[in-house]
């Protein structure tokens, strides 16, 4: 009998010890939940959003569910610390798992809830449109790239050519960079970098004052260099017509008398008096012996061909006469006013 009491004894013993483990087994989870959640929202008055966050999260992963009764709203207080953090889209996400569970509507802070998804649907609205303008605005000024690339093609001067590599405008990597632009733009609204896009439109801001800057800095480049060659050319000019000034005297000086009677006498048919003439008469200058020499030609020419008769004339003497005649070298012209055309094929045809 006192066995049994024994053993009955025993039994109860264990129910109780095991009964007693089974009610305190979860309270450390309940604690440390408790921690979390309290370590988190004192992280966040600090304004440590992301420490807060992380005690948030592991809140969560130990009690998932919010409960009015203890004041725990986790996923309420997880969003106000992605919010603190710079990331509205994370926030809506845990502000929308809070809302469904239900909870929050009956505490106090369920209007703060919803004042604050306003106001990230709104930052986020606002963030999506910049981003939109900004693709825009990369795409018009594209052909501004295409207008500073033709400018480029275009330009004469190694100067206005220059210009591009001094503005840092490569038309190239300039495309390709506002190619990129929107791509960027739509990314860094969706990371929520509100910077980085602020940075895009400063940038898009700069490009569009810089472009036709270049543009018109090249095109004074050539303007210039155009002016230059103009003032360039004027300065040759004045001093070829100098030069020609200076060599004129000799050449724009009385013929010597010798040399116009020749010429009378030729234009007379007196081809006598022409060789007469011209060999009474001493050249001062390489011109005035080239004049002579073809007056002689010519008359020695017109003589053969009076005496020839029905024959063929006897030019020995005019072919002579053209030989070594620097009437070519002296820049003279066979003039149909003073000789004949028959004479003019006879004398070119002579070297």
């Amino acid at each position: 009998m006192s066995v049994v009491r024994g053993a009955l004894r025993t039994a109860v013993v264990a129910t109780v010890a095991a009964t007693a483990l089974g009610a305190l087994a979860p309270l450390p989870a309940r604690a440390a939940t408790h921690d979390d959640y309290s370590t988190g929202i004192a992280l966040l008055s600090a304004g440590r959003y992301d420490e807060a966050r992380q005690a948030f999260e592991r809140a969560i992963g130990a009690k998932p569910q919010s409960s009015s009764r203890h004041d725990y709203f986790p996923y309420y207080e997880l969003g106000i610390a992605w919010q603190g953090a710079g990331s509205c889209r994370r926030a809506l996400d845990a502000w929308g798992e809070e809302e469904r569970q239900g909870e929050i509507a009956k505490g106090k802070q369920g209007a703060d809830l919803h004042a604050r998804q306003q106001g990230c649907k709104q930052l986020l609205a606002q963030m999506d449109q910049l981003a939109g303008r900004i693709e825009q605005e990369a795409s018009a000024a594209l052909p501004l790239v295409a207008q500073l690339e033709a400018k480029a093609s275009a330009a004469r001067t190694a100067e206005a050519r220059g210009t591009l590599s001094r503005s840092g405008l490569v038309p190239g990597t300039l495309r390709a960079e506002l190619q990129q632009m929107g791509a960027q733009a739509h990314a860094a609204a969706n990371d929520e970098g509100r910077q980085k896009l602020q940075d895009l439109e400063a940038r898009l801001t700069a490009l569009r004052r810089d472009v036709p800057a270049t543009i018109e800095a090249m095109g004074a480049a050539d303007a210039r260099a155009g002016e230059r060659a103009v003032a360039e050319r004027h300065a040759a000019e004045t001093r070829a017509a100098k030069r020609a000034a200076a060599a004129a005297p000799a050449a724009a000086s009385k013929p010597p008398a010798a040399l116009v009677t020749a010429v009378n006498a030729f234009l007379r048919g007196d081809a006598p008096a022409t060789l007469q003439a011209v060999d009474g008469f001493q050249a001062a200058s390489p011109l005035a012996a080239a004049h002579a020499c073809l007056l002689r030609a010519a008359a020695l020419h017109a003589q053969a061909l009076a005496t020839a008769g029905g024959g063929a004339p006897q030019l020995d003497a005019a072919r002579q006469a053209l030989t070594g005649c620097a009437w070519r070298e002296q820049g003279l012209q066979l003039s149909p006013r003073i000789f004949s055309p028959r004479f003019a094929v006879f004398a070119q045809a002579i070297r």
